[in-house]
């Protein structure tokens, strides 16, 4: 067994079995599947079931309920060297894990991530995404690397290594383990192919205008205050990892802010009551040596 899929669930009838075929049509084999399951109170359990006799598949119920938990937990089963994790509600497609074994058998990285896409046909998710993925995690991805909990690859050994998820972290824990990783040294990568294509529902479910300002503010406090500046902060289900976007925040400290269309620009004046220029750590000066064109770009405070 080459790879193990965790997969961490609440409630998710309606999302794991789609997962789940996605998983039995890969054209790479050599994988085991763990969903470890956190008591839910609809049919996940039975939708797991099913598919019984076409994968090789463990359903675990967790003792704890927690995304990092259950994660850990499921990497503590997991028999293979290789982890994969997945939220409940991506569909990967057929050649997904045989890209993702090409590279690392490449490149022999320790920790790697991949462009997400979201599954919608309205241009304004799909823009919200373009942006996410080139403005913010390629650009940060050589000095700030990230990954997005809808899929994240780690070494077995090298995950272990550095302590797994912090199970304290219930928000951001994606971004705090490769950021751990990363200060280990340990090798990062960020792919562009394959993509993972995950689902909308939380961009429904609090509407998109709502959800993009609550990220911009969880990534200026991530990346001004650290992880645990988020914890308890922000509305966050157990296995939605609310991944700091920088629409407008990290952009804002490398320059890119110039950049964006002139709607979201509009919410800067509402960051910078928020975060006055003042109390931008002067560390972030020197790492970003843009932030002060950026401000004068934006037309002054």
């Amino acid at each position: 067994m080459k790879y193990s899929v965790v997969i961490p669930t609440l409630n998710e009838e309606k999302y794991i079995g789609i997962l789940l075929q996605s998983l039995v049509e890969q054209r790479f084999k050599d994988f085991e599947v763990i969903v470890v399951d956190a008591v839910s109170e609809d049919k996940t359990k039975q939708a797991v079931k099913e598919f019984d006799s076409k994968l090789a598949l463990t359903f675990t119920e967790s003792p704890k309920r927690g995304v990092s938990f259950q994660r850990n937990y499921g990497a503590k089963l997991a028999k293979a060297p290789h982890l994969i994790f997945f939220d409940a509600d991506v569909a990967p497609e057929p050649e997904f894990i045989s890209k993702i074994d090409l590279y690392i058998e490449k490149e022999k990285v320790d920790v790697l991530s991949s462009w997400n896409v979201p599954i919608s046909d309205k241009l304004v998710d799909e823009f919200l995404y373009w942006a996410f993925n080139q403005l913010y995690l390629e650009t940060v991805k050589d000095r700030f690397p990230a990954a997005v909990g809808t899929f994240i690859y780690a070494n077995k050994s090298s995950f272990n290594a550095v302590g797994g998820f912090q199970e304290e972290v219930k928000l951001a824990e994606d971004f705090d383990l490769v950021g751990r990783m990363f200060k280990a040294g340990y090798k990062y990568a960020l792919l562009k192919d394959p993509k993972i294509k995950f689902s909308v529902r939380r961009l429904e479910k609090e509407g998109r205008v709502q959800f993009v300002w609550k990220n911009i503010r969880a990534a200026f406090d991530y990346h001004l205050r650290g992880v645990g500046s988020l914890q308890g902060k922000y509305k966050h289900e157990f296995n939605l990892c609310i991944c700091p976007d920088a629409l407008t925040g990290t952009l804002y400290f490398t320059g890119l802010y110039p950049f964006l269309p002139r709607p979201l620009r509009t919410v800067k004046l509402l960051i910078l009551r928020t975060y006055p220029i003042n109390h931008v750590p002067s560390m972030l000066y020197s790492q970003h040596g843009k932030a002060h064109s950026a401000v004068s770009a934006m037309g002054g405070i």
